[in-house]
């Protein structure tokens, strides 16, 4: 799961990534709830600070077995791991 916003993620994100834009936290773990599998195996790409939330935040509806991959950019997070992106516009 990326949390970054969706025009990073739309520039560069990891293969397989979905994007659960973090922003203020407000939907964030709404969405998470609703979207994904209970016993979804999850890794968190984001900056340190957007991690603790990440963590903390999908804590509350009992998602707490989080793998987390620390950087801005998907490429320093996942080295070896192929990236993608997609066009967009302004």
């Amino acid at each position: 799961m990326d949390l970054r916003n969706r025009v990073a993620f739309a520039t560069n994100h990891l293969a397989g990534a979905l994007s659960f834009e973090y922003g203020t936290g407000v939907s964030f773990t709404t969405y998470l709830g609703w979207l994904m599998p209970y016993d979804a195996r999850m890794t968190l790409v984001r900056s340190e600070h957007e991690i603790e939330y990440g963590i903390r935040d999908p804590s509350r509806i009992g998602v707490d077995t989080l793998e987390v991959a620390d950087g801005e950019d998907p490429a320093d997070a996942a080295r070896d791991a192929l990236t993608r992106s997609y066009p967009r516009v302004d």
